[in-house]
């Protein structure tokens, strides 16, 4: 496996795709950051005050905006590559394994995945430093909300490079990881509404929202097992359908 971990990561390294949608995430992250503190410029001017801006909070909430779009993207690109340009066959022809090359590939990615949401931050709290200062005053568990990120961050990776995984084309792969989450989404909703329940809560989506808001919500060790959970049970189901791949 180690020789397929090298080649997987030299081929991030060299890939254009990676550094384009990180560097999406990381203006975005900026123009995220720049627009809250806008918004509070003019809260001071309509109703005087300080503010409730600063960049601990700006840092929290900046994967709430279009990172999870963007690692669905590059996920769909990355784990349907090589069937896309047909060298999945040479690799397969060297005597790896379906099982060898999904673990290696989930590991890579799920690197550069946490990669992409580092950079992104440090952009966001280099901006929010200049522009606020350092925060001293937090309030809440720090350790708790990178973990809860963390979590948040294995999860969704899980469930995109599974889907990615199976599907094998990038056009469908992409469509698939965009839309079955929000389809997900609705429907938990729907079910929260006609049967007077609260699963919506549970999805990745809140599950993640609720460490990356303006305040935490939720029973966080709870949030943080379910997350954990979903980022085990998609882990395994991508490796038995590798196995089935692999059967056929």
């Amino acid at each position: 496996m180690g020789k397929l971990l090298k080649f997987e990561f030299r081929k991030i390294l060299t890939s254009k795709y990676f550094y384009i949608i990180t560097a999406v995430s990381v203006v975005y992250a900026i123009l995220q950051c720049w627009a809250l503190g806008e918004t509070q410029k003019i809260a001071q001017e309509i109703f005087g005050g300080s503010g409730d801006v600063n960049t601990y909070k700006i840092v929290k909430v900046t994967l709430a905006g279009i990172y999870d779009t963007l690692i669905a993207i590059f996920l769909a690109i990355f784990a349907t590559s090589e069937v896309s340009n047909g060298t999945d066959k040479n690799i397969f022809g060297k005597g790896y394994s379906r099982e060898t090359v999904y673990l290696s590939k989930y590991i890579v990615s799920l690197v550069s995945a946490f990669a992409m949401a580092i950079i992104t931050l440090l952009a966001a709290f280099i901006y929010g430093a200049f522009s606020f200062g350092i925060t001293k005053d937090i309030g809440e568990s720090v350790i708790t909300v990178i973990l809860g990120q963390a979590c948040g961050i294995l999860a969704m990776h899980a469930l995109y490079f599974v889907l990615s995984y199976t599907i094998g084309k990038i056009g469908p792969a992409i469509a698939l990881n965009i839309v079955l989450p929000l389809v997900v989404t609705l429907v938990l909703m729907l079910i929260d509404t006609l049967a007077k329940m609260e699963t919506s809560k549970y999805w990745i989506s809140s599950l993640f929202t609720s460490f990356t808001g303006y305040a935490e919500s939720g029973d966080a060790l709870v949030n943080i097992l379910v997350l954990l959970a979903y980022a085990v049970v998609f882990a395994v189901a991508g490796l038995f359908i590798s196995q089935i791949k692999e059967s056929k």
